[in-house]
C-alpha cells in the first residue's frame, strides 16, 4: 500500500481525552491509516516532518454562524485557520432554510442589502446545490431554526401557532430531515423565535423522536432569567424526549454573576435524571449580538421593519426611551458597536456607547435608537457582560464543548468587515494556548477532546472526532509552544498563530499559514 501522505514525528491526541503519543501516521485517500511503519512511512508520496508539533483530529465547531460566509468565500479563512475542519451552523434559530413566507421575504431583503447575497433556494437542497457551485473549505453541518420555520409559516408577529400551523412546521421539519438536517435551533431571545411557548417547543422539538438528530437552545434568556431559561431547556428536552446542546453558556450582567453554580447543578441532576444534556462556550467574557437586543420585545413584533416604524414614531420611540433608562446594558458603559452598514458611522467601530452618546451630545437610548434608524435595525454589539471565574467554571466542567459563535470573516476580501467578536479569529487556539498551557486550567488532552471527541458524540458521527484506523483524515497540526489567539476587538482581522496544517478529508486545506486552493469540504448529511 502506497500512501498519499505520512506525517512523521508528532505527538498524536487520539480525541478521547487520553495523552498523547509520539507515532506516524498516514493518510490513503480520505482514511487515516494508524499507526504505520517505517516501510510504509517511507514509500508515501508526500513525507511530511511534524517533529515538535501535535497532532490532533480536525477540530469541531459545534455552534457557528458561517452558513451565508460559506457562499461569499468558501475558504471561511478565520473558521479554517484555528483548525477547525467542521462547523455546525444554523443556530440560534437562524438557518439558511426554509426561506418562506414573510421571513424569507425580509431574509431575502436582509441578505441583499448586508452580504450582496441573492436568496435563490428554499430549503436545504437548494442551498446545499448553491454551496457546492464553487465548494467550501471546510465540512458543513446544519441545523434548522426554528426561527425559520415559524417566520416561514406563522408569520413575525406576537402570537400562538395554529394547530394547522403547527402541523405544517412539523412537515417542513420533517421533509428538511430528510434533506440532511442535524436537528433543531431555537433563538428565543430573537423574533420571531421567542414567541413560541414552551409547549410549542415541545410539539415542535418532539419530531426528532422519529427523524433522529438533537435540540440546540439559544436559551430564553442568560441574565435575570437565566434558571428558568435553563429549567425550560431542560423541560423542552426530557419532555419531546431528545438530547439537547445549549448554546454558549454563560450568566450574563454584574447581578447574575454567580449564577452558573446553580446552572451546572441543575444540568447535573437533569443528566442523572437520563436527559442528554451538553452545552458549548466560547472563552471570552464578552459575548456579541445585535444592538437592536437592547430594544423591549413589543418593539420588535412584527419583525424589522415594524421595529424601524415605532423607532420613528414620536410616541412609541419616547415609550422605548423610557424603558431603555431601566436596563442595565442600555446604560451604554458595557456596549461596543462592532459592526454598521454605513461608511458614515464607520468612526463608531471598536468604541462604548457611553462614550459616543456623549460626543454626540445625546442621551444613551436616544443615541441608539438614532443609530438602528439610520442603519435600518442592523448594528452590530459587543457587550461587557460575563466575568473571568464563570468562564472558566463553565469551561471545566466536563461536557463542554468549544464553539466560536461566529461567522467566518477574513483579514481581506469580502468577508473583512465590521470589527467582529475576537471569537470569530481565535476561540479554538485560546482555550489551548491560554487557558490550556498558560493557565494550566486543564491538560491539552482535556482541551483537545472538548474540541473533538465530545461534540462528535453530540452529533453521532463515528468516522470524525478522533484518530484511529480507518477514520476520516480531518486533521489538526499545530505548536504547542506558539499557538495563541492574536484577535482584539480594536483589531479583530487578526489570524492565529500556531496552527500549522489543516487536513480536511484527507487534503491539506492549510500549510504554514497559508490556506491552499483545495476546497474538499462536504455537506455532511444526518442519516448518510
Amino acid at each position: 500500500m502506497k500512501l498519499d501522505i505520512s506525517l512523521v514525528g508528532g505527538m498524536v491526541h487520539d480525541g478521547e481525552g487520553n495523552p498523547p503519543v509520539r507515532a506516524d501516521l498516514g493518510i490513503k485517500s480520505d482514511r487515516l491509516v494508524y499507526p504505520i511503519n517505517e516501510a510504509e512511512k517511507k514509500k508515501a508520496r508526500r513525507i511530511i516532518d511534524i517533529e515538535g508539533l501535535h497532532v490532533s483530529p480536525g477540530f469541531i465547531n459545534i455552534h457557528g454562524h458561517s452558513d451565508i460566509p460559506f457562499l461569499i468565500d468558501g475558504r471561511v479563512p478565520s473558521v479554517l485557520c484555528q483548525g477547525i475542519t467542521t462547523e455546525v451552523v444554523g443556530n440560534c434559530g437562524m438557518s439558511a432554510a426554509p426561506m418562506l413566507g414573510r421571513y424569507g421575504e425580509e431574509a431575502k431583503k436582509a441578505l441583499k442589502r448586508d452580504s450582496d447575497v441573492l436568496v435563490d433556494w428554499e430549503d436545504f437542497n437548494g442551498f446545499f446545490s448553491r454551496l457546492m457551485k464553487n465548494g467550501i473549505a471546510i465540512n458543513m453541518i446544519t441545523l434548522i431554526g426554528q426561527g425559520n420555520l415559524r417566520g416561514s409559516v406563522v408569520g413575525l408577529d406576537d402570537r400562538p401557532a395554529t394547530p394547522d400551523e403547527m402541523g405544517r412546521m412539523k412537515e417542513l421539519v420533517v421533509r428538511l430531515m430528510k434533506q440532511g438536517a442535524w436537528g433543531i435551533s431555537t433563538g428565543l431571545i430573537y423574533t420571531p423565535s421567542v414567541f413560541a411557548n414552551t409547549e410549542e417547543l415541545i410539539n415542535l422539538v418532539g419530531v426528532l423522536r422519529e427523524t433522529g438528530g438533537y435540540y440546540s437552545t439559544h436559551i430564553r434568556g442568560e441574565g435575570s432569567t437565566l434558571i428558568d431559561a435553563i429549567q425550560e431547556a431542560l423541560t423542552i428536552a426530557e419532555n419531546a424526549h431528545v438530547p439537547v446542546e445549549i448554546s454558549h453558556l454563560k450568566a450574563a450582567g454584574v447581578k447574575n454573576w454567580g449564577k452558573i453554580d446553580r446552572v451546572l447543578e441543575m444540568i447535573r441532576s437533569a443528566r442523572s435524571r437520563g436527559v442528554f444534556v451538553q452545552h458549548d462556550q466560547y472563552p471570552y467574557e464578552m459575548s456579541s449580538t445585535g444592538l437592536s437586543m437592547v430594544l423591549p420585545l413589543w418593539a420588535l413584533d412584527g419583525g424589522g421593519e415594524k421595529a424601524i416604524e415605532r423607532i420613528k414614531n414620536p410616541e412609541t420611540r419616547a415609550k422605548i426611551i423610557d424603558e431603555l433608562k431601566n436596563d442595565p446594558y442600555a446604560q451604554g458603559d458595557r456596549i461596543i458597536i462592532s459592526g454598521v452598514g454605513s461608511e458614515k458611522n464607520r468612526k463608531y467601530l471598536g468604541r462604548r456607547v457611553d462614550n459616543l452618546a456623549k460626543e454626540e451630545k445625546k442621551d444613551v437610548g436616544e443615541f441608539i435608537l438614532d443609530l438602528l434608524l439610520e442603519e435600518k435595525g442592523s448594528v452590530g454589539a459587543i457587550y461587557l457582560s460575563m466575568c473571568e471565574e464563570d468562564v472558566r467554571k463553565v469551561m471545566l466542567d466536563p461536557y463542554t464543548a468549544v464553539c466560536t459563535d461566529a461567522d467566518a470573516r477574513a483579514a481581506g476580501g469580502p468577508l473583512n468587515r465590521d470589527n467582529p467578536h475576537p471569537r470569530a479569529y481565535g476561540s479554538f487556539p485560546r482555550v489551548i494556548g491560554h487557558y490550556s498551557r498558560d493557565e494550566n486550567l486543564f491538560p491539552l488532552s482535556t482541551a483537545i477532546y472538548k474540541m473533538t471527541g465530545l461534540p462528535a458524540k453530540m452529533l453521532g458521527l463515528e468516522d470524525r472526532g478522533r484518530i484511529a484506523d480507518g477514520m476520516i483524515a480531518d486533521l489538526t497540526i499545530f505548536d504547542y509552544e506558539k499557538i495563541e489567539d492574536r484577535s482584539t476587538i480594536q483589531n479583530p482581522h487578526r489570524y492565529p498563530s500556531g496552527v500549522e496544517y489543516v487536513v480536511v478529508n484527507g487534503k491539506i486545506a492549510m500549510e504554514r499559514g497559508d490556506i491552499l486552493p483545495i476546497r474538499d469540504g462536504r455537506i455532511l448529511r444526518h442519516g448518510r
